[in-house]
């Protein structure tokens, strides 16, 4: 029974290490979410580990690799923090200066270092004041940091942020997901430091459970890991503050209405952006705020509006329902009714007048 335990610990340990790696790797689109979430699973990864070295006695190996001096949770707390604010507050921005956060986790690894490869035989736990920081200050930081997080979701609840359906319920499950397991945890973490209540087995059983869930997950939707789209929408709107919207809007709409835009078969966002005279993100973000949809939804929208008022013009009867599509700008037969009855539910054909 015990070795499959420790089979078990070890293969929980390796899934959430390798997992922590993928996060917290710099990629071109990679967010800063990512790689705070890496430390966090990175710790609890650690802690399953150093579990598994006790369980097969490890640690008195000469040749062990010694993997505990990274292992300070320090370290959860601010990580914690800001996966917490990147995900659940659109105002928030990431400072390089917030990195002091992690000072006292990195004293703590570094001094152990030296103190495990230069053999001196003393470590900071050998200090009173500094085990009781490393102990009392980590499940009581890592608990504050989870009232804000209950109070950052109620109002993304409140505000109808985030849909409980389609792609939004994906991130639902995300947030709430990681609050319910992160508090169950700290909880159980309490109870240990605070009161000496023997409830590691549930602890163990717990991380368990979260790293294989994530990684499985993290296998089949790979989105769950990004930021949810409120929040990105809500940051690129603070970035494009010096914009009147408003006015923007009516330009836009005069590109279509007037100028008809949208007769043309190659239109792409950095044509309207230029003739806009407006950056490609902002355009983007004025059609995906203010229209609900996005650029080629947009402007297939006007095409199909075209075709619908010259079906129902006596002076363009006398034409072709593929003319009138390749008129508005739609560039094949089957696009266009592909397209046509995706925004109307009918085909061309039944919006057709009746002769009588």
């Amino acid at each position: 029974m015990d070795t499959l335990k420790a089979v078990i610990l070890l293969l929980a340990a390796g899934q959430g290490i390798l997992l922590s790696i993928a996060l917290l790797t710099p990629r071109k689109k990679s967010s800063l979410s990512n790689i705070f979430l890496g430390l966090v699973l990175l710790i609890l990864s650690l802690e399953l580990l150093n579990d598994w070295g006790f369980k097969i006695h490890y640690h008195s190996n000469p040749n062990a690799i010694p993997f505990w001096i990274l292992q300070s949770y320090l370290i959860v707390p601010p990580a914690l923090w800001f996966f917490v604010q990147l995900n659940t507050n659109a105002s928030f921005t990431f400072r390089k200066i917030y990195l002091v956060a992690f000072v006292p986790g990195l004293i703590e690894i570094v001094a152990e270092g030296f103190n495990k490869f230069n053999n001196t035989g003393y470590t900071l736990s050998q200090s009173q004041a500094w085990s009781i920081f490393t102990e009392i200050i980590p499940p009581v930081a890592t608990g504050m940091v989870l009232i804000h997080y209950a109070i950052n979701l109620w109002r993304l609840n409140r505000s109808a942020a985030i849909s409980f359906s389609g792609s939004g319920a994906l991130q639902w499950v995300k947030l709430y997901g990681l609050f319910f397991a992160f508090t169950l945890l700290t909880f159980l973490w309490v109870l240990e430091v605070f009161f000496l209540l023997p409830v590691f087995v549930y602890v163990e059983f717990l991380l368990i459970a979260l790293i294989f869930a994530l990684g499985y997950v993290g296998y089949f939707q790979p989105d769950f890991f990004s930021i949810p789209v409120f929040i990105k929408m809500k940051t690129e709107a603070a970035g494009f503050s010096r914009y009147a919207d408003k006015d923007e809007l009516k330009k836009l709409e005069r590109a279509f209405s007037e100028q008809k835009l949208h007769r043309q078969p190659k239109l792409s966002l950095e044509e309207l952006a230029a003739q806009l005279k407006l950056p490609e993100r902002y355009v983007s973000h004025l059609i995906n705020i203010y229209h609900h949809s996005n650029f080629n939804n947009y402007v297939n929208g006007w095409r199909v509006k075209e075709v619908i008022e010259k079906i129902n013009d006596p002076a363009e009867q006398h034409k072709t329902l593929l003319a009138l599509a390749l008129e508005a700008g739609f560039n094949s037969k089957s696009s266009f009714n592909q397209i046509f009855k995706a925004h109307t539910g009918r085909t061309p054909s039944e919006l057709l007048p009746t002769k009588s």
